[in-house]
């Protein structure tokens, strides 16, 4: 989720309450509650905090140099990363062009921006998203790298093998085959021919429709059945645990009328 603060028109005075909805400053007013009932809030408070993976936002000042400061729970799949360990909480500052004004409007903006980065925390805003993808991204390129898949043009034939074990007909048996030769012969003209299945993404499997229906001049109907077949190979391959997912999403559900 991503929050752009530079946008934000500068409101004209300051909030002081907290953001809605996430009032973390509730504190039992002698005059309302017994000592007793002051405990008991204090305790029911420090549960709620034990399921908010962050500290309220502050403003903190050094000088002429504000910002604003959180602190936020490390996911678990960061943990073992050496730069957090040991580490349960990792602290972040937000500045914003805030130490470019001065008096009061400096404090205007401050009060604004801890409340808006307080707002974007209960919406759901996490700052381990970015590196949490990184980290994604490089466990599937490890995978990838790692793989020992067949070739997209090999699996295809055993695809087709598959079927004719299952004893579908002849007829049926030529419907399968033609899309099969149309992206065999498209792997060889790009010279895939040993490019693994589990290499291939979504681009590439519409980049063969469009380059094939461009050079065959398909209608939109053969185009259709076309990316029909695409999706049942891949689905296929992943049943098979011949690939670990299919790379085909709803990208590829519209059809071309």
């Amino acid at each position: 989720m991503e929050y752009d603060l530079e946008n934000e028109n500068l409101p004209k005075r300051a909030k002081t309450e907290s953001a809605p909805g996430h009032d973390l400053d509730l504190k039992p007013k002698k005059a309302h509650f017994s000592k007793k009932g002051q405990k008991r809030d204090k305790i029911n408070l420090s549960y709620y905090m034990k399921f908010i993976p962050y500290s309220k936002p502050k403003v903190y000042k050094s000088g002429s140099k504000w910002h604003i400061e959180y602190a936020y729970n490390i996911p678990a799949e960061l943990e073992s990363l050496p730069i957090y360990k040991g580490k349960k909480r990792q602290r972040f500052k937000v500045y914003k062009n805030l130490n470019r004004l001065k008096g009061e409007d400096k404090k205007i903006f401050a009060e604004w921006l801890r409340d808006k980065v307080e707002a974007m925390l209960i919406d759901g805003y996490n700052p381990f998203d970015a590196i949490l993808e990184i980290k994604e991204h490089l466990q599937e390129e490890k995978i990838k790298n790692e793989t020992k898949t067949e070739p997209l043009y090999t699996v295809l034939d055993k695809y087709l093998e598959a079927k004719k074990q299952a004893g579908i007909s002849k007829k049926s048996i030529q419907s399968y085959q033609t899309p099969i030769n149309h992206i065999q012969a498209w792997l060889t003209d790009k010279g895939w021919d040993n490019k693994p299945a589990d290499h291939f993404t979504e681009e590439d499997i519409i980049l063969f429709l469009n380059e094939r229906a461009t050079l065959k001049k398909w209608t939109a109907w053969t185009y259709n059945i076309n990316r029909e077949f695409a999706f049942m190979w891949f689905n296929w391959m992943e049943s098979e645990k011949i690939i670990l997912k299919s790379p085909l999403s709803k990208r590829l559900t519209k059809r071309i009328e």
